[in-house]
Formats: C-alpha cells, structure tokens, sequence
C-alpha cells in the first residue's frame, strides 16, 4: 500500500509539474507571434527533448565507431563523416530555432550558451576538416565528445 501510494503521489507531481509547465509556457507566450508561439512550444516539449537526446546517443555511438576505426590505424567509413555532418545540422537548427524564439532569454542560460559553444567549436572543426586543405591533426573526437555533455540538460 505504501508503494501504491508512493507511486500515485509522484504520478500526481508529475501531472502538476505538466500544468505548472503549461501555464508558465502560456504565459510567456502570450505576446509573441504566432510563428515563434509555435516554435516555442515545439522545443519546449518533451518529444523534441527525446528526440535530442536520441540524436546525441546516435552522435555518440558514431564517436565510437570514428575512435575505434583511427585507433586501428584505419580509415573513417564515408557513412561516419556524412552522418556526423547531418547531427551537426540538426544540432545548428535546434540552436538556431532556440535563439529565434526565445532571443536573449535563451542565450541568458548557461547550459544553452554551453550548447551554442560546442555546436560552434563542432562546426569550426568539421569546415576546417572538409573545406580547408590543412594538414594540422585536429582533435575531432574530442570535439564531437562535447556533444555528450548537452545530455545533461
């Protein structure tokens, strides 16, 4: 009985917690065009933080395939570097999409500025990488690791 009621009792929370969200989204939304209303209420949801968190174990696991390929001396299957390029975009747009609509007040948040700087450090090493013929080693992994650290969102 007790556990029946411990488990009603954090459902009944996480119901509150999902009106209080809905009202505090309601009400910063109330003056803001219908395009960026829209937009908000699409990266706030819960299916959009999913499908972000999918994306970054995705991103993740092609690390380790990039790590274990280098670290056998051999080369980087093509699907690896084009999949990496696609996370990429997506991260881009999902920054892109943050800053459009909730402007400064997304940028005031440290884990959002913590995004946007691994997205820029990632995108600054994938142009170097495929569009500027230089023959530095750069810590790729490492830069793409980075994107783990967005999970802790």
């Amino acid at each position: 009985q007790v556990e029946a009621f411990q488990r009603s009792t954090s459902l009944d929370d996480a119901f509150e917690l999902a009106k209080e969200r809905a009202v505090r989204q309601r009400k910063m939304t109330k003056d803001l065009s219908p395009s960026r209303r829209a937009i908000v209420t699409l990266v706030s949801s819960w299916h959009f933080d999913i499908s972000m968190g999918i994306l970054i174990t995705i991103s993740v696991l092609l690390v380790i395939v990039d790590v274990n390929y280098s670290a056998d001396g051999g080369v980087t299957p093509a699907w690896v570097s084009k999949a990496n390029v696609v996370i990429l975009a997506l991260f881009a747009i999902e920054l892109v999409l943050k800053v459009y609509a909730l402007r400064l007040s997304y940028l005031s948040d440290r884990l959002a500025a913590f995004d946007l700087m691994v997205v820029v450090v990632d995108l600054a090493v994938t142009i170097t990488i495929n569009f500027l013929p230089l023959d530095i080693p750069l810590p790729i992994a490492l830069a793409r690791m980075s994107r783990v650290l967005k999970i802790t969102r």
